[in-house]
């Protein structure tokens, strides 16, 4: 029962990194002048990565690591997984150095916004959270 527990949020956890993903990635092509079709293989490669990086984030459960600690190395994980990630799908030289300063760029804007919607949610839960145990103990 514990490994079928870990599973489910194993599956939680990439699938809503997926979601999360998903999302940005159109709104990226919705803010991009001159977006590009994206090719299946790339797509399904793409829901691959962000499921890894929805799983990557149990890495904030370990009470052992400072929590500073946590987001800097889900931060450089992420950052290498779409790095490699965007050189695969576009064939783009990895070493280029105007490719990765735009690169790093962009990817700092994104991880921002992302942890701007994340904490976004974390807020209305705990809210909610409150209030229902607010109710309950005003009975």
């Amino acid at each position: 029962m514990k490994k079928l527990r870990v599973l489910f949020r194993i599956l939680k956890e990439g699938l809503i990194g997926m979601m999360i993903g998903s999302f940005i990635e159109i709104l990226g092509i919705a803010l991009d002048s001159n977006p590009n079709v994206i090719h299946p293989k790339s797509a399904a490669c793409y829901l691959i990565f962000t499921f890894f990086i929805g799983v990557l984030s149990e890495i904030f459960l370990i009470d052992s690591i400072e929590y500073y600690l946590e987001i800097i190395m889900h931060a450089v994980i992420t950052y290498l997984l779409f790095y490699i990630y965007n050189v695969l799908s576009s064939g783009i030289n990895a070493f280029k150095l105007s490719f990765f300063i735009s690169y790093t760029i962009t990817f700092i804007a994104i991880y921002i916004f992302a942890w701007i919607v994340v904490i976004i949610f974390w807020k209305k839960d705990t809210y909610q959270i409150n209030n229902a145990l607010n109710k309950r103990n005003k009975r």
